[in-house]
């Protein structure tokens, strides 16, 4: 009977092998897995700030209000023909 003693070795070896590969996945996965947590950080600072302004530019319609009211305000009809059908290219 003979016996093999790299049998062992080999079997060995892929244990190693298999081991440092689980090892750098899992280094990896960590690499990676700290890069989203400062991109969620980031995204969060950026909703907050969204949320907090304000959803309509008050001083914008309180100037086009008073130039409407004081009869200052002109429209041109060359923008509102453009808009008109920019709209209807869009959802017509």
């Amino acid at each position: 009977m003979r016996i093999d003693l790299n049998t062992g070795a080999a079997v060995s070896g892929a244990h190693v092998e298999k081991a440092a590969l689980s090892h750098a996945a899992q280094t990896k996965a960590k690499s990676v897995s700290s890069q989203p947590s400062d991109t969620e950080a980031h995204v969060g600072k950026l909703a907050a700030t969204a949320l907090s302004a304000p959803e309509v530019r008050t001083e914008k319609v309180r100037a086009l209000q008073l130039q409407l009211q004081s009869g200052k305000y002109q429209v041109s009809s060359t923008q509102v023909a453009g808009a008109v059908l920019e709209q209807m290219r869009v959802h017509g």
